[in-house]
């Protein structure tokens, strides 16, 4: 046994409660973990970390304890069958539900109440409950689960950390091995004596490590405050997994995209989804960014954009509550139509789904998405007789449509301005092309049809233009 040292049969408490040491369950690099008779489980500090300093982190997570979103005053925080399946703590000392498997009293060596050991904890049954990672990507899956799975999961953990940052503590090491799911949403934060934590005496306790996938692109610094602020990043990462089926927000594809580790990703990638940049797109099976609520991708966009050079503009844990609960209760209040602050367009989506068929019969009408501009769908024309292999189009109708044509973006590849009536380029290179002159437009034309014909009419000419041999 790895521990260090001999395990005694009984611990005891602060308050001189004997305890019995059962079955071993698990081991870490700092301790193991052992069944404790009807109080839930004790981990047991190897050796090297039974320290006064650990001791007196303990304490001060025993006397600061996070109030727990699951379970003490936040019902957006609970499903359903959650409500329905009633909470408490079962007579082995296993809490369900609980948002943070934390320390509920110190132990020591039996007769000797100097000799610190470890401390008691509720016990997590993992059994039926996956890890953050594999929970977004399997049980979240847009194929298995609905918006409000995804939205409830997500405040979820939202809340676990805001409340955990109320309290003056930071996680610092967002692991999503330290971060499980229930099937309904549930989540409970584990390895909880790793975190950063204040004591009710001002004394800070800080963590160990970081995840190289949570960690912003200037670390997570060593102050509080600026551990704090790289769990807004850590946070950001993880709710965009569980709305995104799994995906990394600075995962990216294309020419220019670095194959390295996703820490190399943070720091050389611009966020993909906003616009795709030249080069860098999304993943090609990540879902639709821009079917997400408006008010999501905002914070998305806030935290990926323009925290990267300013990180103190990344949503808190209690800006993601607040619009999270807000989408929470639409849904519950049957609200969720218009989006406010999004720009007005007469589009009968259906009619113009019908008509972009005849040309791109894998459109559907959640290929339509909403756009900065309006509204809008994109889609890629196949290899053409042309020097480029491909060009990645998005078709956008604006809010003078179907007065005037929709505005017709290309995506990829880069333009040679020089052969391409470019109208303007937009700030991340995409450019938006002039309609070729033999098309005009007229408001009772068959309008789907026309747009993609426009681009498609475009495209060609551009090819022709650089495939002509000179005179």
């Amino acid at each position: 046994m790895s521990t260090g040292s001999h395990v005694p049969e009984r611990v005891v408490t602060e308050e001189g409660v004997a305890v019995a040491v059962g079955e071993r369950l698990g081991e870490g690099a700092e301790g193991t973990v052992y069944r404790a008779e009807d109080r839930g489980v004790v981990k047991i500090y190897n050796t090297a970390h039974r320290t006064e300093h650990r001791a007196r982190k303990i304490a001060a997570m025993i006397a600061n304890r996070p109030a727990d979103p699951l379970a003490d005053r936040d019902p957006a925080a609970r499903t359903t069958a959650d409500e329905s399946a009633g909470r408490g703590t079962e007579p082995d000392g296993t809490a369900e539900p609980t948002s943070y498997v934390w320390p509920t009293a110190r132990v020591f060596a039996a007769g000797d109440s100097e000799a610190f050991l470890g401390y008691l904890m509720p016990h997590l049954d993992l059994t039926h409950r996956r890890e953050a990672q594999k929970y977004a990507r399997e049980t979240l899956d847009w194929r298995r689960s609905t918006e409000r799975d995804r939205l409830q999961s997500a405040y979820n953990l939202a809340a676990a950390v805001g409340y955990l940052h109320e309290c003056d503590h930071a996680v610092g090491d967002m692991n999503h091995e330290n971060i499980y799911f229930a099937s309904d949403g549930l989540v409970t934060l584990l390895d909880c004596d790793a975190f950063h934590v204040s004591g009710l005496d001002s004394e800070v306790f800080h963590g160990r490590t970081e995840h190289p996938r949570y960690a912003p692109p200037e670390g997570i610094g060593e102050s509080l405050p600026a551990v704090e602020r790289a769990d807004r990043f850590g946070l950001a990462v993880h709710l965009f997994q569980l709305l995104m089926a799994g995906f990394h927000p600075f995962q990216g594809a294309g020419p220019r995209s670095t194959g390295g580790s996703l820490a190399e990703q943070i720091a050389v990638h611009r966020f993909p989804y906003r616009r795709p940049d030249r080069g860098v797109a999304p993943p090609p099976a990540a879902p639709p960014y821009r079917q997400l609520p408006a008010a999501v991708r905002s914070l998305f966009e806030r935290a990926f954009v323009v925290g990267k050079d300013d990180p103190t503009e990344r949503p808190t844990a209690a800006d993601w509550m607040a619009r999270l609960r807000e989408l929470l209760e639409d849904e519950t209040d049957g609200k969720r139509t218009a989006e406010p602050g999004k720009v007005a367009v007469a589009l009968d989506v259906e009619s113009e789904v019908a008509a972009v068929q005849e040309l791109l019969p894998e459109i559907s009408q959640e290929s339509f998405f909403r756009s900065e501009g309006g509204i809008g769908f994109e889609f890629t024309f196949p290899p053409l007789d042309c020097p480029v292999d491909r060009f990645r189009l998005m078709i956008e109708y604006t809010p003078e449509y179907p007065a005037a044509p929709p505005d017709v973006w290309v995506l990829e590849p880069d333009l040679d301005p020089d052969v391409a009536a470019i109208a303007e380029t937009d700030r991340y290179g995409n450019a938006r092309i002039e309609p070729p002159a033999e098309f005009s437009w007229h408001e009772d034309t068959d309008t789907g049809a026309t747009a993609v014909e426009m681009a498609a009419g475009w495209v060609q000419t551009y090819c022709r233009s650089l495939t002509d041999e000179p005179e």
